[in-house]
């Protein structure tokens, strides 16, 4: 008989992107870390052209790389005793 889906699943952006990537993402984190702390010259390397990197896209970079190597924090929230219960009383008048 024939499959239902001959031509397998179908492949989605995950399968793609490690089909460029690789599948352990090494060649990701080496470009977050040129942004991060590479030099002018590192980058054109890297990227094979020129890459000027604002604060604000260095940061971001130093971000994702501890959210890789390190997981994202856990969120904290503080709890604080509820107040007292509000208490009605029905008088007959």
């Amino acid at each position: 008989g024939q499959s239902g889906n001959p031509g397998g699943r179908p492949k989605g952006v995950h399968t793609y992107v490690r089909e460029k990537c690789g599948d352990d993402g090494h060649k990701m984190i080496d470009g977050l870390y040129l942004i991060a702390y590479g030099s002018p010259a590192e980058r054109r390397r890297f990227f094979g052209e020129p890459v000027r990197v604002a604060t604000r896209e260095r940061l971001h970079a130093i971000s994702e790389l501890l959210d890789r190597g390190w997981g994202k924090p856990i969120a904290i929230a503080e709890i604080v005793d509820p107040p007292p219960p509000v208490v009605v009383r029905f008088v007959d008048v």
